[in-house]
């Protein structure tokens, strides 16, 4: 994210200075997804049905309804991918995927026939490099797709 997004971000949404710093350090987005729900982001190669790229949704889990922003490097986060609204062609090529071998090499994931990835409830330092390469997994799984 450059900094004058972040600047933006920053003048329009209450993000304390060291969230900003997460947004930075993890090169992770903000996204927001209406009825208050703020959400650091992280955008997928891979388009939905509206042409909108896929995102991770990251929150801290001590809200209730998981629409807090993690406030320190050390909350627990929720990770969540939804592609319930890609082509039935992608959600099946998704909804194929072994869950078993990518817990061995990417950490626990659970699959959500037919509507998205959750990983499990970590921090940010653990929680974004799994994210991110279930994510290329993912890309590079869709690849080619028309």
């Amino acid at each position: 994210m450059n900094n004058k997004k972040l600047e933006t971000i920053i003048a329009i949404h209450d993000i304390t200075n060291e969230q900003a710093k997460m947004l930075k350090k993890y090169k992770l987005d903000f996204s927001y997804t209406g009825g208050g729900c703020e959400h650091f982001s992280y955008k997928v190669n891979i388009l939905d049905q509206d042409k909108f790229n896929l995102e991770w949704l990251i929150n801290n889990c001590d809200d209730y309804a998981n629409t807090d922003l993690p406030r320190n490097e050390n909350d627990l986060c929720s990770f969540y991918l939804y592609y319930g609204h890609c082509s039935k062609q992608t959600i099946n090529k998704i909804s194929g995927i072994n869950i078993s071998t990518l817990n061995k090499t990417v950490g626990t994931i659970t699959l959500i026939e037919n509507e998205g990835f959750a990983i499990e409830q970590t921090c940010l330092e653990s929680g974004v490099p799994k994210m991110k390469a279930l994510t290329k997994k993912l890309e590079t799984l869709i690849k080619g797709e028309k």
